[in-house]
């Protein structure tokens, strides 16, 4: 496909990047913000005024996290609160277009993407702040990017470009985590439908204790020399640093992966806002955890139980050494041996895939109404699929998969459901939840083929859903001490074997000193 380059003049933009192709108008670098630089970094986005926008060409995204440290290419920057939008070539007033914004920070391949814009769909693609940039301190800078990024498309540029139909936003893992925090911040939201992919606001992964977050950043401070005594002087003292020199800080950091995303923020919203939704998980963990093809051979039987003593922690349940012996029971002595390391490490990868995600998302979608409010669910094994689908070229190995995972998603954004109703042998109908008498959710395998299903990981939710709330209350005669949430060397508590006598009490203490300790006051030998 040949691309000329044109700049185009526009009153909301000024001058702006344009790709032409023979159906579709790209425009590069909308700025929606002021660009969060020097002493606007660490803070909520700064609308715009009309003496900020200047001639832009094709803008930078916002840096990058992969487990932890920033993921820097040549092509990020913190100068990144921009959306490109992808047109159809004729819009009118009489055929009413769809926009399907996409949020995230990838590069696109731009000729790749442009291929899904349709006579009656546009596409958007919105950078936000994330890591520390967006939630230091578990700040909600990069959710507030994310809000002002749709308030832009809705009130600016879709007046603007005569786009009259509905507006659907999508975003994978943390993204889509984040994403989904927006529609129960307001009274009202702007879009009209949602697809979150591998991710929503009851994922664990993003629903970290207080105090971890915290510490997160108060380590980074350190990493970079800025723990002075004032948190001020701290934020400004970090306002100095270069991309560089704090992603070197993040270097020196190790992060336990089962506390989820190290820089995430605090946020706590009940449902206000339901709208028709895409649901889905991978049946993979998604890539920033380890995989199984990772397993160091050094993992032993004491990094299990400290991978334990983590997931199931006495700050969060009552009870934690009891859940954690069922929780042994359940994915280890009922399903192999505790000999085997490897099959340790793949029953803790399963634990955090039931625990942190199926389990969350299952209680997400029932909390979505799909009694009242259209919600589809889905599960693919295939890891980032939105990135390998819509903004990277495709392969033999995706194609079919990606031809099938794209529909799904186009249909949707334009007509309202991701497959038409029939019987179709090709296209099997993918059924709302509580549209049949079971509700089914779509296997959407590899190699493009799909299947219906029910009863949704219902072994995993059974079990972390159902009874850990119960044994949580039960009143234990013995406690153990607490293990610490991290400690530099194994303790005791984790180098033990598996056996916890709970039917025993503590040995009472009888001797002479506690016992004339224990006696009246007023009680006379």
């Amino acid at each position: 496909m040949l691309l000329s380059i044109i700049i185009l003049s526009v009153p909301f933009i000024a001058i702006s990047e344009a790709v032409q192709t023979e159906n579709t108008t790209v425009i590069l670098g909308i700025p929606y913000a002021k660009a969060p630089l020097r002493t606007l970094r660490f803070e909520d986005p700064q609308p715009l005024s009309e003496s900020d926008i200047d001639a832009v060409h094709k803008h930078s995204t916002c840096p990058q996290f992969s487990r932890g440290k920033i993921d820097l290419n040549a092509g990020q920057s913190e100068d990144c609160l921009y959306i490109s939008l992808f047109l159809p070539k004729l819009i009118s007033k009489e055929k009413k277009v769809n926009i399907l914004a996409f949020f995230h920070n990838h590069e696109l391949q731009i000729e790749e993407f442009a291929k899904y814009v349709q006579p009656n769909l546009a596409l958007a693609v919105v950078s936000f702040r994330e890591g520390p940039f967006g939630f230091f301190r578990g700040q909600l800078n990069g959710i507030r990017d994310m809000q002002m990024a749709i308030r832009v498309l809705k009130e600016e540029l879709m007046p603007k470009y005569t786009i009259g139909g509905r507006m659907t936003i999508i975003a994978e893992g943390d993204a889509a985590s984040l994403l989904s925090q927006i529609g129960d911040m307001e009274e009202s939201v702007q879009y009209d439908q949602a697809v979150f992919l591998n991710g929503n606001k009851y994922v664990e992964r993003m629903n970290t204790r207080k105090e971890l977050v915290e510490r997160n950043s108060e380590r980074l401070l350190r990493g970079v020399e800025c723990d002075l005594p004032s948190p001020l002087q701290s934020l400004d003292c970090l306002r100095t640093k270069t991309i560089k020199e704090l992603q070197e800080g993040l270097n020196t950091m190790t992060f336990e992966e089962v506390h989820g995303a190290p820089f995430q923020p605090l946020i706590q919203s009940r449902f206000k806002n339901a709208v028709p939704t895409i649901v889905s998980s991978q049946s993979t963990l998604q890539s920033e955890y380890t995989s199984v093809d990772e397993f160091d051979s050094s993992y032993s039987y004491a990094d299990f139980k400290r991978f334990l003593a983590y997931l199931i922690s006495e700050n969060d349940f009552a009870n934690a050494a009891l859940l954690r012996r069922l929780a042994l029971y359940e994915y280890v002595h009922a399903r192999g041996e505790k000999t085997d390391n490897y099959f340790l490490f793949e029953q803790s990868r399963k634990m955090i895939a039931d625990k942190q995600f199926y389990t969350k998302t299952f209680q997400y979608v029932m909390d979505l109404n799909p009694t009242e409010n259209n919600v589809w669910l889905m599960e693919y094994p295939l890891q980032d699929a939105m990135i390998q689908c819509f903004f990277s070229a495709k392969h033999e190995f995706n194609e079919q998969f990606c031809l099938r995972f794209t529909q799904y998603i186009v249909r949707f954004s334009t007509e309202g459901q991701p497959t038409e109703r029939g019987c179709d042998v090709q296209n099997p109908t993918w059924p709302a939840l509580k549209s049949e008498k079971r509700d089914y959710f779509l296997v959407l395998k590899e190699d493009g083929e799909v299947e219906w299903d029910f009863d949704y990981h219902r072994r995993a939710i059974a079990f972390w859903d159902d009874l850990f709330p119960v044994m949580s209350k039960i009143e234990l005669a013995g406690k153990r001490e607490n293990p610490f949430e991290e400690v530099p060397d194994l303790t005791a508590y984790e180098e033990e074997d598996d056996i916890q006598l709970w039917h025993t009490q503590e040995v009472p203490d009888l001797t002479e000193e506690k016992a004339l300790n224990d006696m009246p006051f007023h009680f006379e030998l």
